[in-house]
């Protein structure tokens, strides 16, 4: 009986083990992901105000406050 306990402690060890592992993959994974969209969100916006001067004075007020 006391094998099958130290069987169980093992595998339930390990299951905890590769559980915080994924875990922490899947963080790292979130954290890259958002980091992309904001990337790919600032590049959209010094696209939009390279090709057009529509945005640039509504840009520069937002960004002074003024």
């Amino acid at each position: 009986m006391n094998q099958q306990t130290q069987k169980d402690q093992t595998s339930s060890e390990a299951v905890a083990t590769i559980a915080t592992f994924q875990t922490g993959q899947d963080v790292k994974n979130a954290v890259l992901i958002l980091s992309v969209l904001a990337n790919l969100a600032l590049f959209v916006l010094w696209l939009a105000v390279q090709l057009t001067s529509r945005y640039d004075a509504a840009l520069a007020s937002w960004i002074t406050g003024a």
